[in-house]
């Protein structure tokens, strides 16, 4: 029997036979309700996981969310950037067994969203369930992404350069097709 502090770890099998490596398995300590917020979403990773293995976004608070995180005792976030207040939601990429799994994302119709990836700014609501975990000698609570919606897409662009209409000239638009470019 597993005590309601403790981590089990399991190993799951390769097709090849092999150990692959060990993962801590959640035991919740306290019940937390499935919760949704909407805010704006930022560093937003739903489609690839990051390097650790996981599915990430943050997601700004209101004065009302705030409230509810910290009566539930979970954390707040403010690192003084454009973010404000905000928490930050994830999602392992892969089941205890390896298995991959996805974040289901919608669009305001609840219908797969098909947009592209989210840019910062993005107005979404978000559905998650906050788990206690315990691993290495560390603890703490992480809000585990259940489903996005996104309400207000922002397609992410890795580039600060946007077309500037006042600074066009007839002459740029056609140098290019007369030198044939």
């Amino acid at each position: 029997m597993v005590s309601q502090n403790m981590i089990k770890k399991q190993t799951s099998k390769s097709a090849t036979g092999g150990s692959t490596s060990k993962k801590p398995v959640q035991v919740d300590s306290k019940s937390y309700p499935l919760m949704k917020i909407m805010g704006k979403a930022y560093w937003t990773k739903l489609s690839v996981p990051d390097q650790f293995g996981k599915f990430t976004m943050d997601v700004t608070l209101d004065e009302k969310s705030v409230k509810i995180f910290e009566e539930l005792g979970l954390e707040v976030r403010n690192t003084g950037d454009d973010r404000g207040d905000f928490a930050s939601f994830t999602q392992y990429a892969t089941f205890p067994d390896g298995e991959p799994r996805e974040v289901e994302v919608y669009n305001a119709a609840m219908k797969p969203f098909t947009g592209g990836l989210i840019g910062n700014g993005s107005i979404v609501n978000i559905e998650f369930k906050s788990k206690d975990w315990s691993y290495g000698g560390r603890s703490g609570t992480r809000n585990e992404i259940r489903k996005v919606q996104i309400l207000k897409h922002i397609p992410y662009s890795n580039s600060t350069l946007k077309v500037e209409e006042e600074y066009i000239e007839p002459s740029d638009e056609t140098a290019a097709f007369s030198s044939g470019q």
